[in-house]
């Protein structure tokens, strides 16, 4: 299963940047355009809730699948993989 940033999970990918540049250039876009930035507050708990993030029983089930993964590789003797 690949890992994905948690911003995306959450349903903000336009949220994650690759490096420190690209995060400062993002902040700053961000910053400077206030309209946005106030539909992007105001929206923010809605989009999480209704985010993976937020649903218990998908989150358990991929927790779950994660260390039963672990546990193979453990088992096989490949525990770092």
């Amino acid at each position: 299963m690949p890992l994905r940033p948690i911003l995306t999970v959450a349903g903000l990918p336009n949220l994650v940047a690759e490096d420190g540049e690209a995060y400062v250039a993002a902040v700053k876009a961000l910053a400077e355009d206030r309209k946005h930035l106030s539909e992007l507050r105001r929206g923010l708990r809605t989009v999480v809730e209704q985010s993976p993030i937020c649903d218990g029983p998908q989150f358990t089930q991929a927790l779950e699948g994660l260390y039963r993964e672990m546990w193979k590789n453990w088992c096989s003797g490949r525990p770092g993989e």
